[in-house]
């Protein structure tokens, strides 16, 4: 166990994390995550033309183990350069213990199971 542990202020709502990174697709995000309860994790991004989010560009999948460990490959099909993203979590608290982008640009991971150094 250990990692990024993601506490929802309202446990009916879903949070979300929030990444800046360029990418062009199609690509994946890779996530491992142990949630307290069964639900979906998703992504939805913004491309470079676009001012805000919007309700087309979001993937979901089903989580099969609540309580276990799991890891989520979610396929972006977007073609167009993304710049924004949000890692959508399902209800209630997670821990996250990485994220990886693949393709579309030069490999981006994030290991929160890992001490980091000062």
């Amino acid at each position: 166990p250990g990692g990024l542990v993601v506490k929802a202020e309202n446990r009916k709502r879903s949070p979300f994390l929030v990444v800046h990174e360029k990418r062009s697709g199609p690509f994946q995000i890779k996530v491992t995550l142990r949630s307290e309860r069964n639900g979906q994790i998703g992504a939805s991004w913004r491309t470079a033309s676009q001012e805000d989010f919007v309700d087309a560009q979001v993937v979901r999948v089903p989580l099969d183990k609540p309580d276990g460990i799991q890891t989520i490959r979610l396929e972006i099909p977007e073609e167009s350069p993304s710049i924004h993203f949000r890692i959508l979590l399902p209800p209630g608290d997670s821990e996250v213990s990485h994220i990886a982008f693949e393709n579309g640009g030069p490999p981006k991971n994030w290991n929160f199971k890992e001490p980091r150094g000062d």
